[in-house]
């Protein structure tokens, strides 16, 4: 496979925004929809992570200048954040894959990126974040989707690991429900996390989202969260 998307353009704001803070609010915009799970034990941090979804609809409104990400993603306690994520630009317009990686607050480590890919509507994605390596205060994390080509994956080294999971529909500047896809909620499924002691078997998913919906290994998260 080839790299097909030649968008290019530098998302902005950042995937993660509003977990770091680096992010401005969305103007008249709605709030995100989210899942998080906290992994309690101070020795314990996710080693593994796998979620499957599919791509939505192209929003019927593609007007303005907005932006839609949905992802899985693990995150550290000095809010560094590993994210694959299925994103869409209202002036594009067309879903493509972004893999990235947000250093952690203080770090001198830059962020770190995956090429783009254009992904068509239907297509079923499973986008995974895996500890490669460890030493000493060193975690080295990667970020891919499965059956992509290593152009599209990125990794990072953490001084702290990843102690937080997330799925996650993150916008900016949204202002009205044709903006979002034409379904009225994305399944994260299939989602497998493996900590330093195992696989995870019961998760205590935790939101902020009123209508979220989770049994073990899957998650269901509106894209009109009012």
């Amino acid at each position: 496979m080839d790299i097909k998307n030649n968008n290019n353009s530098p998302l902005t704001p950042n995937p993660g925004s509003f977990i770091t803070g680096n992010g401005a609010k969305p103007l008249g915009g709605t709030a995100p929809s989210e899942a998080h799970l906290y992994v309690a034990e101070s020795d314990e941090y996710f080693v593994k992570m796998k979620t499957t979804f599919t791509v939505p609809s192209i929003p019927t409104d593609t007007a303005g200048n907005y932006y839609l990400y949905l992802w899985p993603g693990l995150q550290s306690a000095k809010l560094g954040i590993f994210q694959p994520v299925l994103a869409f630009h209202s002036t594009y317009p067309s879903w493509y894959l972004h893999t990235y990686a947000i250093a952690p607050k203080g770090s001198s480590t830059p962020h770190q990126q995956g090429a783009d890919y254009d992904v068509a509507v239907g297509t079923e994605l499973t986008g995974v974040i895996e500890l490669t390596q460890k030493t000493d205060n060193a975690y080295t994390y990667k970020v891919s989707f499965e059956g992509y080509p290593e152009a599209t994956s990125c990794s990072q080294t953490w001084e702290l690991p990843a102690t937080i999971a997330w799925q996650y529909i993150e916008n900016y500047y949204v202002t009205k429900r044709t903006q979002f896809p034409q379904e009225d909620t994305l399944l994260m499924k299939d989602i497998l996390l493996v900590t330093n002691k195992g696989t995870l078997i019961n998760l205590p998913w935790k939101s902020s989202t009123p209508k979220m919906v989770y049994t073990n290994k899957k998650v269901i998260l509106p894209y009109w969260n009012q």
